[in-house]
């Protein structure tokens, strides 16, 4: 029930069908949406620092490892993407980020095809704005910059988020530590 895996253009009418049924019965709209099947697929996320002007990453990691939709594993930076994929998915991220004109602490998630170099928009999260203890938090409070500079959460998102101009200016990329 649900979710539907066509791998050939023959089967989509019926599994739209059936999928449409379903969700008749289940929600009362029929409307269902298609989205690429990508396997074997990984969950990348982005993390951002934003004060409203100046978007930073603070690197990428590798979400894929999950039960029920529950993150088990967090790996930084990401294994499996080549760099110029890493670049790309940063940059994407910081683009989204500077369009926003984001302030505070966020993580852009992507559905990302490895094989295949390529790279899906999956959703934003704004952390500073959910309240509660995500594990991203934790996460990134091990990040390190060359510069010395270390980010740590003892202090709030918004003093966080003034600093995202003077880590931009100083050219130092994270490391895990």
């Amino acid at each position: 029930r649900g979710l539907r895996v066509v791998r050939d253009a023959g089967d989509l009418e019926r599994a739209v069908a059936v999928a449409s049924a379903e969700a008749q019965a289940a929600f009362g709209d029929p409307r269902v949406y298609l989205e690429r099947y990508v396997s074997p697929a990984r969950h990348i996320e982005v993390q951002l620092l934003g004060d409203g002007q100046n978007v930073i990453h603070l690197g990428d990691r590798d979400c894929s490892v999950q039960r029920r939709y529950q993150k088990l594993v967090e790996e930084a930076p990401a294994p499996l993407l080549g760099e110029t994929l890493r670049v790309s998915m940063r940059a994407a991220a910081v683009a989204l980020g500077l369009h926003l004109k984001y302030q505070g602490l966020g993580t852009v998630e992507f559905l990302v095809d490895t094989r295949r170099g390529a790279f899906w928009f999956l959703e934003p999260r704004d952390l500073s704005q959910t309240g509660r203890d995500h594990v991203e938090h934790r996460l990134a409070g091990l990040l390190r910059w060359g510069a010395g500079f270390g980010l740590g959460f003892g202090f709030a998102v918004g003093p966080a988020a003034a600093s995202a101009a003077a880590l931009a200016g100083s050219g130092a990329p994270p490391s895990g530590s």
